[in-house]
């Protein structure tokens, strides 16, 4: 307790932070469950329909992750694919948005500067892009990029035509250091970009070292005539073990020791990208895109823990080595166009584009070998004395198509229409000397549409009806390919005021910060999920359809010296149709009905002598979570408080520092599962010190 009032006194001030904390406890059994025994950048038209969720990557003191920013900002919660560190992977209107949520290939639903981001095993600084806006379906679908769920928009910062440089550096309680540096020079005509960014030293709760090191390139040529022709060269390294989650036995969550062997374990993940990008204008009306992109990653890990629970008291190990490629190619074209006939103003685009992967596995592995006692887990110091069984996957995928999109405006009417015929492959093999033989064929055609109209005072209204997709592999009994995983969703909403706007996240005391309100209304389905056949091996049906209905709410709004932004998501999350015969259930393992995210800024007072200094509080939640698809279980609810001081320093205004505290409280909760057996809990609580400068 006396280390909690030591901490919020540090604040200077933010008295509110102390009533706050004592409604979240921190001893560890508020989060034992019961559970029943087991031994086991821009859209293709201008603007968007609806309003825009745009992070503010820039702002000082930025998380070092993108994907801690969506969750604190309210638009996605925690998904297990996320909690492993290792991408992008977040649930957003009950799907899992996710680079790499799945063991098999898949087209991805992140894209960067317009096409296919680096899919496999990696994850990205935020310090290398420029933004990054999270779309619901139908903007993101009118050229055949939408996802169930919504599509993730990322654009690397690229040269901007005037030379700066920007530096940062943040330290943390836990010998965390993170420095960031962004700077570009003019060669004659040639602009160039560079970002370095670095992580040392630091650690997931688990105590699995996680460092982490990027450079960007950018440089950018203009053309006669205007346009210009851009290069970019790319490099991520991260070097985290794969973390193998929380066990629960016993009654509750395991929680009080490390689950991987973090002396022994190892990892080293690189991702190398290199693109080169053209804009040309073809006359007044006409403007010429064209992208191509090679990307590879390549991930060796020897990866040492737990696997599962043998029983109340032991731990199943698993150990492995793991060696895997990846390659991807992208390649495209996009002629967008305009012209004004009488009071209508007509947009319009036609894109061509292709997206090859291919990924080499090789993880020979031993689950079982030997055994962890859960209360005094100790490794065999000899893992050589283990046998390890070959493990292999070799897939190539390819997905093609051609999209058209248009958009008309006329008064205060909006229409959006759009169509996108794809071709989808996928080929694999589980040998090395092996053929590669066909696993998915699909012809998938989608489609989306969109009205609005503006409403003048009262803001604006919108209705859009979209349709994606996603893979299946395998086939019928009778040797028929499974249809591609179609989605649909209908969405209505109302924002206020009409023009769509982009509130940062950290705003000065001085401004004027207009109120805003969005509200929308979600009805998404996605059907043709594939179960086994239990009548014919190696064979599949189509049963069972994931739905999810609710509404998101976002709002900011002044009242006297503080600013408020609330953001949160209510739904209904289910499978309609029984997924298999034996497997008897409607939840989502893991989806939580309800997210949201408050966040409220105050200037000190110039009392305290911290001129030009804010003090901000958020709490972010979930409501609690089914284990299974029958509910049986439930992680529960959370609420996870975070607080800081960002400020100027006197007499320099380009000179930034800050002050911050997450999980406030120290609170331990769980942040994703899957299972019993498959838990993530939240990260402790952990101070850090940022300053930034520029010049």
């Amino acid at each position: 307790m006396e280390r909690q009032r030591s901490v919020i006194g540090a604040l200077g001030g933010v008295v509110l932070l102390c009533a706050a904390g004592s409604a979240f406890p921190n001893d560890l059994p508020e989060i034992a469950v019961h559970a029943p025994a087991s031994t086991m950048e821009s859209t293709p038209t201008p603007g968007t329909l609806a309003p825009a969720r745009l992070l503010d990557l820039e702002a000082p003191g930025a998380p070092q992750a993108l994907d801690q920013l969506l969750v604190e900002q309210g638009w996605a919660t925690w998904d297990a694919a996320n909690s492993l560190g290792l991408a992008q992977g977040l649930q957003v209107r009950g799907f899992t948005l996710s680079n790499q949520g799945s063991s098999q290939l898949q087209a991805t639903r992140n894209l960067l500067n317009g096409h296919a981001d680096i899919a496999w095993r990696f994850a990205r600084d935020p310090a290398t892009l420029e933004y990054a806006r999270l779309l619901g379906g139908h903007d993101a679908t009118l050229l055949g990029a939408g996802s169930p769920g919504g599509t993730l928009m990322l654009g690397t910062k690229a040269p901007t035509g005037q030379p700066f440089t920007r530096a940062s550096l943040r330290a943390s309680d836990q010998v965390g250091w993170r420095g960031t540096l962004d700077a570009e020079r003019q060669l004659g005509p040639l602009q160039i970009r560079a970002v370095l960014a670095g992580q040392w030293h630091d650690r997931t709760t688990e105590g699995v070292r996680d460092d982490r090191h990027a450079l960007l390139l950018s440089t950018r040529l203009p053309l006669s005539g205007g346009g210009h022709l851009q290069w970019d060269l790319e490099k991520h390294v991260n070097r985290m073990p794969f973390p193998f989650g929380t066990a629960y036995a016993g009654g509750q969550f395991w929680l009080d020791h490390a689950y991987v062997d973090t002396t022994r374990a190892r990892a080293d993940r690189q991702a190398w990208r290199q693109a080169l990008y053209l804009k040309k204008p073809l006359g007044e009306h006409l403007t010429l895109s064209g992208h191509w992109q090679a990307a590879h990653t390549q991930r060796e890990e020897t990866l040492v823990g737990f696997f599962n629970v043998k029983n109340a008291t032991q731990l199943n190990s698993y150990l492995r080595d793991i060696d895997e490629r990846y390659r991807q190619r992208d390649a495209g074209l996009q002629l967008d166009g305009h012209w004004q006939a009488g009071d209508w103003r007509h947009d319009w685009s036609l894109a061509l584009g292709t997206h090859r992967e291919r990924r080499d596995f090789a993880g020979p592995q031993n689950i079982g070998g030997f055994v962890l006692d859960t209360r005094h887990p100790v490794y065999p110091p000899d893992l050589s004395a283990f046998t390890l069984a070959n493990r292999y996957s070799f897939e190539h995928l390819s997905d093609s198509g051609l999209g058209a999109a248009w958009r008309g405006q006329v008064g205060a009417w909006d229409f959006r229409v759009g169509v996108r015929q794809s071709r989808l492959r996928i080929r694999g093999a589980s040998r090395p000397d092996a053929e590669l033989l066909p696993t998915a064929q699909a012809n998938p055609l989608t489609h989306a549409f969109g009205l609005g109209y503006t409403l003048g005072p009262a803001g604006r209204v919108w209705l859009a009806r979209t349709q994606s997709y996603l893979p299946n592999r395998g086939q019928f009994a009778d040797g028929a390919w499974l249809p591609a995983s179609q989605a649909r969703q209908w969405e209505a909403g109302w924002a206020w005021p009409a023009a769509p706007t982009a509130q940062p996240t950290s705003v000065a005391a001085s401004a004027v910060v207009p109120p805003t309100i969005a509200v929308t209304a979600f009805d998404l389905q996605r059907s043709n999920l594939a179960v086994p056949d239990p009548q014919h091996a190696d064979a599949y049906l189509l049963r069972g359809t994931q739905r999810s209905r609710g509404v998101e709410a976002h709002t900011s709004f002044g009242t006297g010296p503080l600013r408020w932004t609330i953001s949160g998501t209510w739904m209904r999350p289910r499978i309609t149709q029984t997924a298999s015969p034996g497997t008897p259930g409607d939840y989502l393992a893991g989806v939580a009905d309800r997210f949201a995210s408050l966040r409220v800024q105050a200037p000190v007072p110039a009392a305290l002598g911290l001129p030009s200094t804010q003090a901000w509080l958020r709490l972010t939640g979930s409501s609690s979570r089914p284990g299974d698809a029958r509910a049986s279980f439930r992680a529960p609810g959370w609420g996870v408080i975070d607080a800081g001081l960002q400020g100027q320093w006197p007499g320099q205004q380009k000179l930034h520092w800050g002050l911050q505290i997450t999980n406030l409280t120290d609170r331990r909760y769980v942040r994703a599962l899957t299972g019993p057996d498959n838990v993530w809990q939240g990260p402790e609580r952990r101070l850090q010190l940022w300053i930034d400068m520029a010049w």
